[in-house]
């Protein structure tokens, strides 16, 4: 998966790309951050660890950014009715209200690709 962050005025001079080309495995029931474990190229955005993970982006210049993620999940459980998957947009911890997708993974057709975008208002971060 991947994570790219743009400054929304013309694309400004802030940007940054982020990726993982790691497995990532969710805990059953338990909020899971996606990480990115690698920078493809970053100018006043950057990712910073959790104490474990790359999961936060963190701003050098304050203004409205438009983050854009893509994921590709994967159902290995085999039979059953699938997973139900629950993808929220985070701010400073907190879960942004409307922001939640609902996926679901089925054993028919395991592979669910999630790709969208936030725009967002930041302050400093950093």
């Amino acid at each position: 998966g991947g994570l790219t962050v743009n400054q929304s005025l013309q694309f400004g001079s802030y940007y940054g790309a982020f990726y993982s080309s790691q497995n990532q495995s969710d805990g059953v029931n338990t909020a899971h951050a996606f990480w990115c474990e690698s920078t493809y190229d970053n100018n006043g955005v950057t990712m910073v660890t959790n104490g474990t993970h790359n999961t936060q982006l963190t701003f050098a210049h304050a203004g409205t950014y438009n983050i854009q993620f893509s994921t590709v999940l994967y159902y290995s459980g085999g039979g059953g009715n699938g997973k139900n998957i629950n993808v929220w947009f985070k701010l400073n911890g907190t879960n942004v209200p409307n922001s939640n997708t609902l996926l679901n993974c089925q054993p028919s057709s395991p592979y669910v690709v999630a790709a969208w975008n936030f725009t967002k208002a930041s302050a400093k971060s950093g």
